[in-house]
């Protein structure tokens, strides 16, 4: 009998695809906690009148390969340009959402898994992106991927880490702002999650095995905020029940690098339910939206 393989030889990479659905070799390599990726033959199981009452082995085949999958990270400085270029797909000085039918960028995803199998998705698309951080913690993000095709056992280039000798972007570094909007602005933040989607139609097999288009949809952002409540930040209750439109920005420092997020949303929730004496949090919730006045929901910059 031999014993489980230890999963601290799992890696994930990428490369950005210059053209869409052509592999590349990745180039930037990830400070991996868990991941999901695969490559999978669905089979088609067809109705049977013929036979007993057992399944055939003829009639349960291969009809399609669904590619893709999740990744877990801590962004790191050196990839975190590359990673909102695949999340948002347009760099105007900053990065923003699509607001046309263009296509999000596409990107070739390799992964060893603990060392035995090697898997390289092709052509794929950022489906969600979620980052989130809490008090003492690094910087998180989830992407979740769809991929155009794949290939199994596929050579996997040696890995790097140059982004190694840093520290992520820490929780402790965060800077909350919302100029303009007193009872959120500087407030103390515990924690923080917000989801970039850009509902990717994951049904774009048409006439092939793979994939061979992957549209877009309506994007969408939405999250939270943790903070304390008080004197202060009650007043986000009077602005949510008349569904004032708030801008705010969260920025995180690594060394001499800062990514900043910044938020046109409103805000929904509910008042805190007081069920001790100890100190009163309050979360709200947000979701992104655009008018004539601000006409994205959200930019994002890395330097």
């Amino acid at each position: 009998m031999s014993k489980p393989a230890l999963g601290l030889t799992t890696i994930v990479g990428f490369g950005k695809e210059t053209v869409a659905g052509t592999e590349v070799v990745a180039d930037e390599w990830l400070d991996l906690i868990s991941e999901s990726l695969d490559y999978q033959p669905v089979l088609f199981e067809g109705p049977e009148l013929f036979g007993d009452r057992q399944k055939r082995a003829e009639m349960k085949f291969v009809s399609h390969n669904d590619g893709g999958g999740s990744v877990i990270c801590r962004p790191r400085p050196d990839h975190m340009n590359d990673i909102l270029d695949l999340i948002l797909g347009v760099q105007v000085v900053d990065w923003r959402p699509i607001t046309d039918n263009a296509e999000l960028p596409t990107a070739s995803v390799e992964v060893t898994k603990a060392d035995q199998n090697t898997l390289t998705l092709v052509g794929c698309k950022v489906n969600t992106a979620k980052f989130s951080s809490v008090a003492n913690q690094p910087l998180l993000c989830e992407l979740s991927f769809l991929a155009m095709s794949g290939t199994r056992d596929s050579a996997v280039a040696v890995e790097t880490y140059s982004w190694i000798t840093g520290i992520p972007y820490m929780h402790s570094s965060l800077v909350f702002a919302a100029v303009g909007f007193s009872y959120l602005d500087g407030a103390e933040v515990r924690s923080v999650e917000f989801t970039m989607n850009n509902n990717l139609d994951a049904e774009g097999f048409a006439n092939s095995v793979d994939r061979q288009v992957i549209p877009e949809g309506v994007f969408g952002l939405n999250g939270s905020v943790e903070i304390p409540y008080n004197t202060t930040t009650k007043a986000y209750w009077a602005a949510m029940v008349t569904a004032t439109k708030v801008k705010f920005s969260l920025a995180y420092t690594s060394g001499g690098s800062t990514v900043t997020f910044n938020f046109v949303a409103k805000m929904s929730g509910n008042l805190p339910q007081i069920a001790g004496p100890e100190s009163q949090w309050v979360t709200i919730d947000f979701v992104g939206v655009v008018d004539a006045t601000d006409p994205l929901c959200m930019k994002a910059l890395a330097v």
